[in-house]
């Protein structure tokens, strides 16, 4: 919660101090697009900066892309300039979540790649490369009629995001 930030902002300067003191190293998961993270103060702050490209749908959002490639692009826009590139180390996913379409909406299903791609063959569903996006995707029924929908991240995916953190110089993940 962006009312927290301060406390987070000295837990880890408490944590920096104690780990450097046994040799360890301080590193900081970020998310996207969250007012309680002061990036540029944790890149000061931090040995590493994990910054978190993906979850742009999550288990309680409405379905959609885990990363698309529109919302990456606009993501690492805002959040590369804030920090210092030799701290940055992009985390990408592979993996997948699988909404049934109800109302009131409940929350996805994580899937590893595997289970989805399990799933996938079991429910004779058909995964298509949505291009524009760049994530994997497919709905189907299940044994009790509900319908769901399922993004995921494949390889085709994460080569994506490789290729455009490579075009932007960034070589950690």
């Amino acid at each position: 919660q962006p009312e927290d930030s301060e406390n987070f902002l000295e837990l880890i300067v408490d944590l920096r101090t104690a780990l450097h003191a046994r040799s360890m190293r301080l590193t900081v998961d970020v998310p996207f697009h969250d007012p309680a993270f002061d990036f540029e103060y944790i890149g000061n702050v931090a040995d590493a900066v994990m910054v978190m490209a993906y979850d742009q749908h999550y288990p309680a959002s409405r379905p959609g892309p885990i990363a698309s490639r529109g919302w990456l692009d606009e993501s690492l826009d805002e959040v590369l300039p804030r920090l210092p590139s030799d701290r940055v180390v992009v985390v990408l996913g592979n993996y997948g979540y699988d909404w049934p379409l109800t109302d009131p909406p409940t929350r996805a299903e994580d899937l590893s790649f595997r289970q989805v791609m399990d799933l996938a063959r079991a429910a004779d569903a058909k995964p298509v490369f949505e291009e524009q996006l760049e994530n994997g995707h497919f709905g189907y029924k299940d044994d009790a009629g509900q319908t769901h929908d399922v993004w995921f991240e494949d390889a085709l995916a994460v080569w994506n995001q490789v290729a455009m953190l490579q075009r932007r110089h960034v070589s950690r993940l």
